[in-house]
């Protein structure tokens, strides 16, 4: 038996650096309303991406701290190397809740899984946008405005009742359609 070694020289590639570069929302919106999220997740690193498949996480709070007590909205997949110096564009649309006032924040996590090794880069995957000042969408107010029934019915027989809903609120219903 004769053993012999030799010391081997590793050296590390070029780390990939995510980093959510860019989130675009609206300055502000109603409550119950439609908005959009537009966020850019650049490659800042010196090498490409070591993996083709991460996530990315999209979340609304009314702090500019992601941290503090976040709401999941979205949980985005991204597959595709990307290489160093590159980016990707996600665009997404949201509807904010019904009856909600204030500031929110709209706070986005890239490589949510840490799925993509980045060397010292790790802690920096976050990008947030807003404040979207929400006010208080005028709300609908249904109300029952006429009623057509037979003087007496028959018992064991049906009846027709006709009645005329009107919106007498100066909002517009959130639904399409409903059951009285």
């Amino acid at each position: 038996n004769t053993r012999a070694s030799n010391p081997i020289n590793v050296i590390l590639r070029p780390p990939p650096d995510l980093q959510v570069t860019s989130v675009v929302v609206p300055g502000a919106t109603g409550s119950g309303q439609i908005y959009t999220v537009v966020y850019t997740v650049s490659n800042l690193g010196p090498g490409d991406t070591d993996v083709s498949a991460w996530n990315d996480r999209i979340y609304r709070n009314q702090n500019p701290d992601h941290s503090v007590a976040p709401t999941v909205l979205a949980t985005i997949g991204h597959s595709g190397i990307l290489p160093a110096g590159q980016r990707y564009i996600v665009t997404r649309t949201f509807s904010m809740p019904d009856g909600v006032t204030g500031n929110y924040y709209i706070h986005v996590a890239t490589d949510l899984y840490d799925d993509v090794y980045e060397y010292t880069d790790e802690g920096n995957n976050w990008g947030s946008g807003g404040p979207i000042s929400v006010t208080l969408t005028p709300p609908p107010d249904l109300q029952v405005t006429g009623v057509s029934a037979p003087a007496f019915g028959v018992a064991g027989s049906n009846s027709d009742v006709v009645f005329t809903v009107t919106n007498l609120g100066t909002g517009s219903t959130a639904a399409g359609a409903w059951v009285d």
